[in-house]
């Protein structure tokens, strides 16, 4: 430590000091870290946020395709549930009406037609079960979406926030080195 005699002392009227100007310089700086660490702060909350409503959203969208499958399943089964009910009616009667089967034959649907509806009926059941392979796996491909965008912008954050603590590191050790360069000029000039 210098003698504080032999340092120069400040003009009359100003009370700066190396010490003051040094407690003001790392006042700016904490201030400055101080902004950037509310920022970076206000960011994450944001992008927490924004990935908190796009989650509900696939939620929801999720759900809506659960029920929507659900009440095909359950109409599906009331359709065939009636459908078993009729063909009991159906074989009752026939069971009281043998002796008028012969007659009644022709008037019956045909084997055939009962297989192209059918054969219709199954090909609109494939068809809707195929429609929901879709969408669930459209809604699948956007969650992957969405969590691919979510893991982007976190690096990019995180990027951020690396590249601003270089920035912070890097002003500190240009004061320090300014610091010491004035203590050493004042020493061998003053």
């Amino acid at each position: 430590m210098t003698d504080p005699v032999s340092l120069p002392q400040p003009n009359p009227g100003s009370d700066w000091t190396t010490e003051t100007l040094r407690q003001h310089v790392l006042g700016l700086i904490a201030a400055h870290e101080m902004r950037s660490y509310e920022r970076l702060k206000d960011m994450d909350l944001r992008y927490q946020q924004r990935f908190d409503a796009q989650q509900q959203a696939l939620d929801a969208a999720l759900q809506a395709v659960k029920e929507a499958t659900k009440a095909d399943l359950d109409a599906a089964k009331e359709a065939v549930n009636k459908a078993e009910k009729a063909n009991e009616r159906r074989f009752d009667a026939v069971n009281e009406f043998r002796a008028q089967l012969a007659d009644q034959a022709a008037s019956f649907l045909t084997r055939r037609e009962a297989e192209a509806r059918f054969d219709a009926l199954m090909e609109k059941l494939e068809a809707l079960a195929a429609e929901h392979r879709r969408d669930l796996v459209t809604m699948r491909e956007m969650a992957d979406r969405l969590s691919a965008a979510s893991d982007t912008r976190l690096k990019v954050l995180e990027s951020s926030g690396a590249n601003l603590q270089g920035r912070l590191w890097a002003l500190g050790a240009g004061i320090a080195f300014i610091v010491v360069f004035v203590n050493i000029a004042i020493r061998f000039l003053g």
